[in-house]
């Protein structure tokens, strides 16, 4: 995933050892920092799981174990 920051339009980096360790089915909170050294934007960044596009082939796996 790649996030802009809403100031430059410069890539934003993300800081994972910061980040908060719910699960996607519920929101989560990532900080960011503006690339730019110059524009030095620093925000959060909520992130949660809109739908299930394709499902994983674990969980089919399970199933066909368990019949």
């Amino acid at each position: 995933m790649r996030a802009r920051c809403p100031h430059c339009n410069e890539g934003l980096k993300t800081h994972p050892d910061k980040l908060d360790p719910a699960p996607l089915n519920e929101a989560t909170i990532v900080l960011a920092q503006c690339a730019n050294p110059f524009c030095g934007w620093g925000g959060q960044l909520k992130i949660s799981l809109e739908r299930i596009t394709k499902s994983s082939r674990l969980e089919a796996a399970t199933e066909v174990a368990d019949t």
